[in-house]
Parts: C-alpha cells; structure tokens; sequence
C-alpha cells in the first residue's frame, strides 16, 4: 500500500494560513434606544432597542419622515462589517429591500457610523422637504468648487 499525499502537485501553492489572513474591516455602529411613530401616528408609537443610524434612516423613510424616529439615546455599540449591516437589514425588514437598496447602494455600502450622522441626515432632509413646501426651486447652478 502506498501512502497517499496531501499535496497532490509541488506547482499548487498552499492556502494562507488563518493567522495571516487580512481581516474583514469591521464598522463601529452606534446603537440607540428610542421612539417610533408607526406610519407617522403620534397615536402608534413603538420602542426601539439597539437601532443602528443606518436602521434609523431606514426606519424614517418606511414611516413617513424625519420625526418619525425620535427621542433617540446612544447605548452602545456594534461592530459589523458594512456588508453584515446589510444583510441583517435585509433579513429585519425583507419587505423593503428595494428602499435599502436606494438608500444604501452596493454590496458594501458606506454607511453612517453615528447616531449624530443619522440625526444630521434628517436635519438635511427636512430643511429639503421645508424649501420643497415653501415653493423655493432647488439650487441647479453649478458648484463654485468645480
């Protein structure tokens, strides 16, 4: 009998070992407790647990709006790659993959890492919605930094 060889061709180099291996870059999410008025409903309000800003961004869009996701307080934190984040808002809101896909574009997308950035994000949305009810065109003219 002759003993079989584990490197079947001198010419196959070997897999990298586990300890050499590059990391995947894992993101630092902040997670918030808060409020959320379902559909916009001050009358239908349910608490969140351990929303991450990209779950809170998506979460105003599915309910109506910037104030629909409010009284939020950081808790802590999660770390995920951009790429889990988007699969676990996937799996938590399959009804809505196309609105995920619209507001995070990509396999990896880049997302806000703080609730400050989501809150930030609202702000620019609703001053937007405000010009857009007040009748005032958006600025088309060209950028002064181009």
């Amino acid at each position: 009998m002759s003993k079989l060889s584990l490197n079947a061709s001198p010419d196959v180099t070997p897999a990298t070992p586990p300890s050499q291996r590059v990391a995947a870059s894992f993101l630092r999410l902040e997670t918030a407790h808060g409020l959320c008025r379902l559909g916009g409903d001050v009358r239908n309000e349910v608490h969140l647990f351990g929303v991450t800003a990209p779950e809170v961004i998506l979460l105003r869009h599915i309910h109506g709006g910037s104030d629909t996701v409010y009284k939020l307080e950081v808790v802590g934190e999660s770390r995920m790659t951009a790429t889990g984040e988007r699969i676990r808002l996937l799996k938590k809101y399959p009804r809505h993959e196309k609105l995920i896909a619209e507001l995070f574009p990509g396999l990896a997308p880049n997302f806000p890492l703080t609730i400050a950035e989501a809150e930030e994000i609202a702000s620019l949305d609703l001053q937007e919605a405000e010009r857009e009810m007040d009748g005032v065109e958006p600025d088309t003219s060209a950028n002064p930094m181009e």
